[in-house]
């Protein structure tokens, strides 16, 4: 058996923070899946204290977090989401948003 959501939440958080090199404020993760077995991963954060946003190298292992997060949300019987928004702070508080295409509609929770 996988991880539980909440184990993976955790660990694309801790990869995150692994990832980035820089004094930060807030950092975002927006995975899309373009079609069948096509991805595509954006990393940026907002820099100390200019806060400007910079981009930053997830890497495979954050890749491979938000497959098997994709996977676990299809086992446990929720719906199969489209894009992944995931949002953490320095402080470690974060916000996941998902997008799910239903039948030609396009719904953001």
């Amino acid at each position: 058996m996988g991880k539980t959501k909440e184990a993976l939440y955790q660990s694309i958080g801790e990869v995150i923070a692994e990832c980035i090199e820089d004094t930060w404020n807030k950092a975002r993760v927006t995975f899309d899946v373009l079609e069948e077995d096509v991805y595509r991963m954006e990393c940026s954060y907002e820099t100390i204290p200019d806060k400007s946003e910079k981009s930053f190298a997830g890497g495979i292992r954050l890749y491979d977090l938000f497959l098997e997060l994709r996977q676990a949300m299809e086992e446990d019987g929720s719906a199969t989401w489209r894009k992944a928004v995931f949002e953490l702070s320095s402080s470690g508080v974060f916000d996941l948003d998902f997008e799910y295409s239903l039948n030609g509609i396009t719904k953001t929770i």
